[in-house]
């Protein structure tokens, strides 16, 4: 709903910035202005809404066509770059009047989400660890030393050669 809603506005919008930016006598051609709004439009929807579709689908847009960013500003002579500023301006604007248009997409739910109170809190004995008492011990203190061997490791013998 919100893209139907916007297009007349991004029409208008890149017509408006080609008008009030434009030199005088000069001629605009095409719906680049209006493209230019609704790449705006989908990436600043995606980011009010916080949608991850809609933030992806704009920069997936915005990698393969990234001269949009670059030519709503002067950059190459016989370029109307005015209506392609006026159409990204119409299309942020759009995105700010019908952010609350369409529907929010429900959230999905993950499995662990539904499970009972009573299922985590019996759960949760078993991801306790064992008491201290319970663990192996990886060492074996030596009587008569005052420090504990963690590896045995027998004596090198000085006249092998290995």
């Amino acid at each position: 709903k919100a893209t139907v809603r916007a297009l007349p506005l991004l029409w208008v919008g890149s017509g408006l910035g080609a008008w009030l930016l434009g030199e005088p006598g000069s001629h605009h051609l095409g719906a680049s202005g209006v493209t230019h709004g609704l790449m705006f439009l989908v990436f600043v929807l995606g980011l009010l809404r916080r949608d991850r579709p809609a933030i992806a689908a704009g920069m997936i847009g915005f990698l393969f066509y990234g001269s949009m960013l670059i030519t709503i500003l002067p950059h190459e002579p016989g370029v109307s770059w005015q209506s392609h500023m006026g159409g990204a301006a119409a299309g942020v604007i759009a995105a700010l009047m019908f952010r609350h248009a369409d529907p929010m997409a429900p959230r999905k739910r993950y499995s662990w989400e539904d499970e009972e109170e009573d299922e985590v809190l019996a759960d949760a004995d078993e991801l306790e660890p064992p008491s201290p008492r319970q663990v192996p011990v990886l060492w074996q203190p030596r009587e008569g030393r005052d420090y504990e061997v963690v590896v045995p490791l027998r004596r090198r013998d000085p006249n092998d050669p290995a």
